[in-house]
């Protein structure tokens, strides 16, 4: 694994793995800006072999980015890695290009400097118009995998976001990776993330891996961040095949069996279901 090299060390390294995202890189890159003076931290960004003009605005708006150009896109996982390996941080965040941070990140950070058993950080995901989104829930099982919505959290306020105001965090499953704020030593105990995950389910392959070494994973209503993209139906075969390739490395015997119909069952009818209407 990376080194790191302590005279250059920061707080806060944030890695952004980035595929034809000129749309969204600016607004991402300076609310970063915003959000984190009084956090020593630096930007990461892998990018992906873009078509776009990513790595233009980049190299001319934003010099201090650490810039990663990949000849291939190498998808989520390698991208986050490459870009892991090559940080200084104490702490790293993995966030997705079409994001914008709206709260400093000093309590997150300090949750997990504060408690050792805590491994990960999530925080609220709102969308464009600031509108909540799920995006916390819980590992699969063969009765979730028939229904994907079954994964989601739907108690302590994580269907409607009406937390507890007496409760500052919450103990979850999985996070999804556009928001992932974890402590580098255990980056590295872990490996990173597993790549042969091209794109979806690597978030809850490391979030199960963090919790088989006792490590919990937690969600921080009280600071927020925009997503702007999100899972589409166009990219259900990827889904479909890395939920397979989950229950392939996590489950065995019959319970393996039983999760791998189930997943059938559920994109068949997802996609009849379209056709049908």
């Amino acid at each position: 694994m990376h080194k790191v090299n302590k005279m250059n060390k920061k707080l806060l390294s944030i890695i952004i793995v980035n595929y034809n995202g000129e749309a969204f890189l600016i607004n991402c890159i300076e609310s970063i800006n915003r959000n984190c003076q009084t956090i020593d931290f630096e930007i990461i960004i892998v990018d992906n072999n873009s078509t776009d003009e990513s790595i233009k605005i980049i190299e001319n708006k934003f010099p201090e980015v650490v810039l990663i150009k990949n000849k291939t896109n190498f998808g989520f996982a390698v991208g986050n890695n490459i870009g892991a390996n090559l940080s200084q941080g104490e702490y790293l965040l993995l966030l997705n290009n079409d994001t914008l941070l709206l709260d400093n990140l000093n309590p997150a950070i300090n949750i997990l400097r504060d408690d050792q058993s805590i491994g990960l950080v999530g925080i609220k995901m709102l969308d464009e118009k600031k509108q909540y989104r799920q995006s916390a829930g819980l590992f699969p099982s063969p009765i979730r995998l028939l229904k994907l919505k079954l994964m989601m959290l739907i108690y302590d306020g994580f269907s409607n976001d009406n937390f507890d105001k007496t409760q500052s965090i919450f103990q979850v499953d999985w996070i999804e990776g556009s928001f992932f704020l974890t402590r580098r030593n255990l980056w590295e105990k872990l490996k990173g993330m597993d790549e042969s995950f091209f794109m979806y389910a690597e978030d809850i392959d490391f979030c199960k891996r963090l919790n088989d070494m006792e490590k919990k994973t937690v969600y921080l209503p009280e600071l927020s961040y925009i997503h702007y993209g999100g899972f589409n139906s166009k990219r259900n075969e990827l889904l479909k095949i890395a939920l397979i390739h989950y229950v392939n490395k996590h489950f065995s015997g019959i319970k393996k069996w039983i999760s791998r119909l189930n997943i059938e069952i559920n994109f068949f009818v997802k996609k009849h279901a379209k056709k049908s209407v």
